[in-house]
């Protein structure tokens, strides 16, 4: 995750940097796909030039995936966004949109710490350490929790990893500790 995160950052700062990076995802593209293209060239159904733009707007979709990086704004990129580029960018407007509303809507509300009850491999189901509601769904992390016991979120992680308490989330007490 560092090396994406540095590699990332150089691509932010410089544009040569980030053609060359681009140009270096493109070619694997192309070449991995030269046989489809060679036999669909061959019968006429994809011209060279296609074959070109393809591997260059699904490099492009894998630089702003992988980098956070809109290749396609470079001076030397001949081509538009591919419709997968175009989507994902407006998928994350939309949920960063999203989630400004929800934060607006609900600032101090306190979501669900779960630990996992459920067999591991099989579909998640926990127990929130907060209010103990049981059988709750992994998406529960998302849910407001009541907390009754009025836990911090590093109480409920104790918790979570003190797992002789971890069945018994609240009253949250000491007795019994170290038996």
């Amino acid at each position: 995750m560092i090396g994406f995160k540095i590699q990332s950052a150089e691509i932010a700062s410089d544009a040569e940097h980030a053609w060359a990076v681009f140009c270096n995802i493109a070619m694997p593209i192309m070449d991995a796909y030269a046989p489809t293209f060679g036999a669909a060239t061959v019968m006429g159904w994809v011209p060279d030039a296609k074959q070109h733009q393809l591997a260059n707007e699904a490099a492009a979709h894998l630089m702003q995936h992988l980098f956070a990086y809109d290749i396609t704004a470079h001076p030397l990129y001949e081509y538009g966004k591919s419709g997968a580029q175009s989507y994902a960018e407006m998928r994350i407007a939309a949920d960063e949109a999203e989630d400004v509303e929800i934060a607006a809507t609900a600032p101090a509300a306190r979501k669900h710490a779960l630990n996992r009850t459920s067999p591991k491999g099989g579909p998640f189901f926990g127990t929130c350490s907060q209010c103990g509601l049981t059988d709750l769904p992994s998406i529960a992390v998302t849910w407001a929790c009541e907390n009754p016991a009025n836990l911090t979120r590093d109480e409920a992680l104790m918790l979570a990893i003190d797992g002789s308490k971890a069945s018994t989330p609240f009253p949250v007490t000491n007795e019994g500790a170290g038996r």
